[in-house]
């Protein structure tokens, strides 16, 4: 919903100039682009900038590891088993030297914070640095 407001409030700001181009279509079509991304970002950045709280720790475990590799360089994933509100595996993009200290097995923690505007999102953690865990 966050993000319907500041793309319509982007366009609301933007369009009046942008109309008076020879060619709308298009450059509406990019307002519209651009300014839903610019809204996600921007929607992100608050929920998580602005968010306090004490986060819950959860611990799962790892279930595989994978790789993806494209032209712009390679991505490490682990899948990891269900944690918290995720109630199915899912695959965790990390870094590169997280991917090859971690083994498939492994316990891995995260942190669930809930969010400013309530868009829960989540942190890796130190397992060993957290007294009680609460596990899938």
């Amino acid at each position: 919903m966050g993000v319907l407001v500041v793309l319509l409030a982007y366009l609301a700001a933007v369009l009046p100039s942008a109309w008076k181009s020879p060619s709308r279509g298009a450059v509406l079509c990019f307002l519209i682009i651009t300014g839903g991304m610019y809204s996600m970002g921007l929607v992100n950045s608050v929920n998580t900038m602005l968010d306090h709280s004490t986060p819950q720790h959860y611990e799962t475990w790892v279930l595989k590891k994978s790789e993806s590799h494209t032209s712009k360089g390679t991505r490490y994933f682990l899948t990891v088993a269900p944690w918290g509100s995720i109630s199915y595996p899912d695959d965790v993009d990390v870094p590169m030297d997280a991917y090859n200290k971690t083994r498939v097995g492994d316990r891995v923690c995260y942190g669930l914070h809930p969010g400013f505007l309530h868009g829960p999102w989540y942190t890796p953690v130190d397992c060993s640095e957290q007294p009680s865990l609460v596990t899938p």
